[in-house]
């Protein structure tokens, strides 16, 4: 390790020291920095104001250029919650899914995703394609099901089945 490595290993160390009873995590590129923390405050408005000031007077005691903020997010505690509680990623159903909630057979959904009608999927992987749970859902709430089989094109026209 050269001797500039330490000495910015070494402010590092100090900025993370400064902030350290706010969960700091810092990332460092030629000419910038970013600083995730967290802090308590009544609102957001203030949550962002003080971690500016922390970050400001972590960045001087570290010896950090100073650069200008160019960027800060801020959410109260409420937000946070319900960010961390939804689910990272959409719910996902592949052809036996969709196949059990309308009541079809699979070969029946993948006729239903050719037809033209049926919502593209998502994704297509080596298992077969997967849907949004929503799309499906708006697929089958407008889609006009009528039971049974339909007659060949042949037998209605000679007027057998």
């Amino acid at each position: 390790m050269g001797a500039e490595e330490a000495l910015v290993e070494e402010q590092v160390d100090e900025f993370l020291e400064v902030l350290g009873q706010n969960a700091p995590v810092i990332s460092i590129s030629d000419d910038s920095y970013v600083v995730r923390l967290s802090v308590q405050a009544e609102e957001a408005l203030s949550a962002a104001a003080l971690s500016i000031h922390l970050v400001d007077r972590a960045a001087k005691r570290a010896g950090f250029p100073q650069w200008p903020v160019s960027r800060v997010d801020a959410q109260d505690d409420r937000a946070l919650m319900k960010e961390l509680s939804s689910a990272a990623m959409p719910s996902v159903v592949g052809v036996a899914e969709v196949a059990k909630s309308i009541g079809v057979s699979r070969q029946r959904v993948s006729e239903l995703a050719r037809s033209g009608n049926f919502p593209p999927p998502a994704y297509v992987l080596a298992s077969g394609p997967i849907w949004l749970e929503s799309s499906v859902a708006r697929f089958v709430q407008g889609w006009d099901r009528r039971p049974g089989r339909r007659a060949r094109p042949e037998a209605v026209a000679t007027g057998h089945r």
